[in-house]
């Protein structure tokens, strides 16, 4: 009974580490294709603005799931939010803090419930949104999203 119960464990142990290592590599593909975005000049108006052109790959991924790995930027305080940022970079790395990345290496993320911040690794899992058009807000989003911290 003893041995059954460790071989169990090991095994468990295993798939999980299986699990958590699949997940990790998605991530940097998947961050790898965001990167895959050029952005042209363009007129709103009112000034000179810049539009992102997404490569064949990243729309092919619009509207399916994706999954993400990366940090927690808080728009409304640190306590619970019904929509934060994810950056690729720990964040006094990120875009917003002058770090060396451009606004690829983020996303808006909606999550299906209020998160609780934390400074830690985190993996999204929702559905990729583009923003082609309106130059004041982030190209990707990610909405429907189910938060856990990457182990």
């Amino acid at each position: 009974m003893r041995y059954i119960l460790v071989i169990t464990t090991v095994l468990v142990t295993c798939f999980s580490v299986q699990a958590r290592q699949e997940e990790r590599k998605k991530s940097i593909q998947n961050w790898a294709t965001l990167s895959q975005v050029e952005f042209v000049k363009s007129n709103d108006g009112y000034a000179e603005i810049y539009l992102p052109e997404f490569s064949p790959l990243i729309e092919s991924k619009e509207g399916k799931e994706i999954i993400l790995q990366g940090y927690i930027v808080p728009i409304d305080g640190l306590f619970s939010a019904e929509e934060f940022i994810i950056s690729s970079l720990p964040l006094a790395q990120c875009f917003f803090c002058g770090g060396d990345s451009g606004p690829e290496s983020v996303a808006y993320v909606y999550p299906k419930k209020p998160v609780v911040y934390t400074a830690k690794l985190v993996t999204i899992t929702g559905l990729l949104k583009l923003n082609r058009t309106d130059s004041n807000n982030l190209i990707y989003m990610v909405v429907d999203a189910i938060i856990k911290e990457a182990e």
